[in-house]
């Protein structure tokens, strides 16, 4: 439910009310400072679109199977993707990245998902993935123009969109020039000018503001009691 967001009160009404008027875009960025919720927002956006039963029509319910599995990273309605190290191969194929990554980083990255799925504002860092690959992006691309459940919204959440490379970064464009009807592109950054202006015209844009001291300091004290 939207009281897992700190503040960030505008980008929440925003949302509530890109979902109670029923026009939801093919694809926004949600841009701002590290650390002010943008994954979280995203995930809580993807458990509203696909909620069987809204509360008060603008908010999940996190009470269906679909916010539950949504919630827990575990619904093929959404799928997060994050930079990943290079892999088995440096060279990009179609593969799934995840299926090309050494048993140890595969564990890490299990368990920084695990973390994630637990706080949504928890960074994941994952030992030498400094770049979102293009297969990474090729994979959503796979699976964006799949016939999805019917009423319900694939979301693609592209955290810290940012580190996609060049390759990767012109492979998203084709998507976004050609958006599928029933899946929706949730992209965070931190460095909204760091991404191709095509890219940038092509989605709607939300801004998340610095969080206020006291929210800072009462998620520390909850983290680390």
């Amino acid at each position: 439910m939207w009281d897992k967001i700190k503040d960030q009160e505008k980008a929440k009404s925003v949302l509530k009310n890109i979902f109670r008027i029923g026009k939801v875009s093919h694809a926004y960025i949600f841009y701002g400072p590290e650390g002010t919720g943008k994954d979280a927002a995203a995930v809580e956006f993807a458990k509203l679109l696909n909620c069987n039963d809204p509360v008060n029509g603008e908010e999940a319910c996190d009470k269906c199977k679909n916010c539950i599995e949504i919630d827990s990273f575990r619904s093929s309605l959404m799928k997060f993707t994050t930079a990943l190290p290079t892999g088995k191969s440096s060279a990009d194929d179609d593969s799934n990245p995840l299926e090309k990554l050494d048993k140890e980083d595969f564990a890490i990255y299990l368990e920084e998902m695990e973390i994630k799925a637990g706080d949504k504002y928890h960074k994941i860092f994952l030992p030498r993935a400094n770049d979102i690959r293009i297969s990474s992006i090729r994979q959503i691309k796979k699976e964006i123009y799949l016939t999805g459940s019917a009423g319900k919204k694939k979301v693609f959440i592209i955290s810290g969109c940012d580190r996609m490379n060049t390759q990767s970064a012109n492979s998203l464009l084709k998507i976004l020039e050609e958006p599928p009807r029933d899946s929706i592109l949730l992209l965070t950054t931190s460095k909204i000018n760091s991404l191709l202006p095509t890219i940038i015209g092509r989605c709607q844009k939300i801004k998340f503001n610095n969080l206020p001291k006291e929210e800072i300091l009462k998620y520390i004290y909850e983290k680390f009691p």
